[in-house]
């Protein structure tokens, strides 16, 4: 009884290592482009101010673009 529960120990412990060791694996990413979302304007200018010139990213601003006139 205690070799049997001493190799099922064993056995998990081989296991558990393997399946640890399998996400270990460098993954790498084939798609550098970066999508940036503002919520408002200001946040949108000085975003767009930091990353001026940056070749591998799209910058939007998720609110409209109008005026608002309130009487």
């Amino acid at each position: 009884m205690r070799k049997i529960t001493i190799s099922m120990l064993t056995i998990s412990f081989i296991i558990v290592l393997l399946l640890t060791l399998t996400g270990c694996t460098k993954e790498e990413s084939k798609n550098e482009n970066y999508k940036i979302v503002t919520s408002f304007y200001p946040v949108y200018i000085m975003t767009y101010n930091i990353t001026d010139g940056a070749s591998n990213l799209k910058l939007t601003n998720m609110a409209d673009t109008n005026t608002r006139m309130y009487s």
